[in-house]
């Protein structure tokens, strides 16, 4: 049962107040902002249909619907204020169909991020205002936007983006400003940017996303007046080290002391070359498959090559354009992707100092949103070279929406068997097998793991083709919780759980659920 009163109040304000900040950026009346969110919104709606309509739970998931503690464990994480975003989802769910409502707020926040990405191109970048909506609209069902519609705990992340995002558009108007530092938007952007990472690390990277979206429209012909976006790293800049130094304090060294994995520890690594090399192999590669959850090389080599044949012929145009100059726009067109390089490099550097590697598919927004504006900008420029101005657009655009529409219908599917079905049946057979073999009797439930992952499963992201059962610790939580649907309470049940079937004895007290036994239908 969602508490309606608190939803609408903390929820409706956060919608509105976003609403008005983006329309005063977007300089376009409330209504047509309006109708463009609604827009995004009806379209996402229909794209995460499965999420608002299933009955499913999955990782973490299980401990906000049994007790309290996991927004606390935000804290220990480095993330207070992302604590406080669960502990109010945690007020709003009572049982797992009260999920949905969570999930469809997030599709609401994520409708937020879509706008505003649309403004920045539009406003920000140059785009034609239908290929800029088009975009943004791809953006948001790409893989790390599925997750968070999935997760219902990861309701903090997209609220990290949004503030970063606002962080970033308080400065727009003030880049040229020389007594910048001594206006009050130069301290409330520094404080919304540090409340993003204080809500979630890598959401708050989506500011440096933005930064490198404005430098691959970057005209290089513009010689020495080119504006570089200053301003926005020297605030990114220091909100990172004022963080650094709150997370070294927040953050125990000895995280397995405090109950958490020592992959969330505050050590940061020294294996600096071994950390890029990482990156290039598994989080670039995910990310140069944009929809494709699954890496392949395959895919990631036809995106890169439509990328770096835009920049070949961007190198062409400008060579071309005029005789005088050529060294300067040349310099200006080396330096211009080099920052760009640098701030890929930036947007994952949340988890690329964390002494383990760690890539998760819910951290790469920022990364993954560079990738894939600069494969549009490498089709606009194919299409170019072909067509004249006028009929350029139109196909920009056909192109475009080819695109979006690929990527809306393998977000829906994806989405759907991986995130939902797999979770729905997993749930469902847990539910039907407590519900039939349960009674007053029984001392201990012993639930035998799946012996092995789904076929398709590639050991590169643990949210896609998993289940909650995958993790051995959220199973406890998970019998509870699917013991309660059913209506049956569990206060003082041994919950236990392994691989193994062999050593169990034949005991009238023991409840054994075998997963192994629906296990095909998780490929």
């Amino acid at each position: 049962m969602i508490n309606t009163p608190v939803f609408l109040i903390l929820g409706g304000s956060f919608i509105l107040g976003s609403l008005f900040f983006l329309n005063h950026y977007a300089s376009e009346s409330i209504a047509k902002t309006l109708s463009i969110f609604l827009s995004f919104l009806a379209i996402l709606a229909v794209v995460y249909s499965p999420a608002i309509t299933g009955h499913y739970i999955f990782h973490d998931d299980v401990h906000l619907l049994w007790r309290t503690g996991y927004a606390h464990r935000q804290l220990l994480l480095g993330r207070p204020l992302g604590g406080l975003v669960n502990f109010w989802a945690n007020s709003q769910v009572s049982s797992i169909n009260s999920t949905n409502f969570l999930r469809f707020f997030t599709i609401i926040l994520i409708s937020l991020i879509a706008l505003a990405i649309d403004i920045w191109l539009n406003r920000v970048c140059g785009f034609l205002q239908k290929a800029s909506f088009l975009a943004s609209l791809a953006i948001v069902t790409l893989p790390p936007f599925q997750i968070y519609v999935n997760w219902v705990v990861a309701g903090n992340m997209p609220v990290a983006i949004l503030l970063s995002i606002y962080s970033a558009m308080l400065l727009l108007k003030r880049e040229r400003n020389k007594r910048f530092f001594l206006n009050p938007s130069f301290f409330f952007s520094l404080f919304l940017l540090l409340c993003s990472l204080m809500t979630y690390q890598a959401g708050a990277t989506f500011f440096i996303a933005l930064l490198a979206i404005w430098l691959i429209r970057v005209d290089c012909r513009g010689v020495n007046k080119i504006e570089w976006p200053r301003v926005h790293l020297v605030i990114y800049f220091i909100a990172t080290l004022i963080y650094f130094f709150l997370f070294k304090i927040l953050v125990p060294a000895n995280a397995l002391k405090m109950g958490i994995r020592d992959t969330y520890s505050n050590a940061v690594t020294s294996d600096y070359m071994g950390k890029l090399s990482w990156f290039f192999r598994e989080p670039v590669l995910a990310a140069l498959n944009l929809w494709h959850v699954f890496p392949s090389r395959a895919v990631a080599g036809g995106v890169l090559f439509i990328i770096l044949l835009g920049v070949v012929i961007e190198f062409y145009c400008l060579m071309k354009s005029e005789e005088n100059n050529r060294g300067v726009r040349t310099r200006n067109l080396l330096l211009k992707y080099f920052i760009i390089l640098f701030l890929i490099i930036l947007s994952f550097g949340v988890n690329l100092v964390a002494r383990t590697n760690i890539f998760l598919y819910r951290t790469i927004e920022s990364l993954i949103t560079i990738v894939f504006i600069l494969f549009c900008i490498g089709l606009e420029r194919v299409i170019g070279v072909f067509l004249n101005q006028k009929k350029y657009e139109v196909c920009v655009t056909i192109v475009l929406l080819f695109v979006c529409a690929y990527g809306m219908f393998s977000a829906h599917m994806t989405f759907k068997r991986y995130c939902v079905d797999n979770n729905s049946r997993e749930l469902s057979y847990v539910e039907n097998e407590i519900a039939r073999k349960y009674n007053s009797s029984i001392k201990e439930i012993y639930v035998i793991r799946p012996s092995r992952l789904p076929s398709v499963y590639v050991k590169i992201a643990d949210e896609f083709a998993v289940t909650t059962c995958f993790y051995w610790f959220d199973i406890p939580d998970f019998i509870r919780v699917a013991a309660k649907e059913k209506g049956i309470f569990l206060p003082r049940i041994i919950i236990s759980s392994g691989m193994s079937r062999s050593y169990l004895p034949q005991d009238q007290r023991l409840l054994r659920i075998d997963l192994n036994r629906d296990n095909e239908s998780l490929d």
